[in-house]
């Protein structure tokens, strides 16, 4: 129900409150947001299902006269519920800036990867999640999932022609960022791509961490709608 104008700036209200980075605004520059466990269209979390494309991406940016510009798809952020091998299955934490570029993933173009190494959730029993009821800031109750150091979680094309609702993630995401349907993917990388090597960042955000902030003024008091941030 928003104007696209209005969009933009709640997706930038969104990245910046809640990781604490702010969303360029310059002309060209472009942004990607995550929104781990909400549906797009949507900002309630509903349960992030393993091994589902059931996240959201916006990705941001301005026309060379300042129009803002929003595109919304459905990803996943996590890991697919495959066994990829010792150490080779990891989520990125969420509520954290990342750097990107426009790059490859394999043999085609898609947003690669700057860091060489950042903090990872890795899902050593591969069933497509962090084994925590709060998925990812508890530490799991059982099973081996740990904390380590990841790296490559690029943003690229996946399951490319299985209907949204039934698509699995397995193979396509050891980590990736990735983004179902070849209309989709081309939609995306086609607006998403300035030129080679341009850096784009990418804010990972779970959708119950949304700060209060972001939908309109918060003095912290300690409740729950406006809680005192720890910095």
């Amino acid at each position: 129900w928003l104007t696209e104008a209005d969009a933009w700036q709640l997706w930038a209200d969104i990245a910046q409150e809640t990781t604490g980075i702010p969303v360029s605004r310059a002309a060209g520059a472009r942004t990607v947001v995550g929104l781990r466990g909400a549906y797009p269209g949507t900002f309630a979390w509903h349960g992030n299902a393993p091994d589902r494309f059931n996240d959201t991406l916006a990705l941001l940016w301005r026309e060379d006269d300042g129009t803002p510009r929003v595109m919304e798809l459905p990803v996943n952020t996590d890991t697919g519920a495959y066994d990829f091998g010792y150490h080779s299955s990891s989520s990125l934490r969420p509520n954290r800036r990342y750097h990107y570029r426009d790059g490859w993933h394999r043999s085609y173009n898609a947003l690669q990867q700057v860091q060489s190494s950042y903090p990872v959730r890795d899902d050593t029993n591969h069933n497509g999640h962090w084994d925590s009821e709060r998925n990812g800031w508890l530490p799991p109750d059982t099973g081996d999932d740990h904390d380590r150091d990841g790296s490559a979680h690029n943003i690229h094309m996946a399951s490319v022609d299985a209907p949204l609702g039934t698509a699995a993630v397995r193979v396509w995401s050891a980590g990736c960022q990735t983004i179902p349907g070849m209309d989709n993917w081309t939609q995306f990388i086609t607006h998403a791509w300035t030129d080679s090597g341009d850096p784009v960042d990418y804010h990972l955000v779970d959708a119950r961490d949304i700060a209060p902030e972001a939908w309109g003024p918060c003095t912290p008091d300690g409740t729950v709608a406006c809680p005192h941030p720890l910095r």
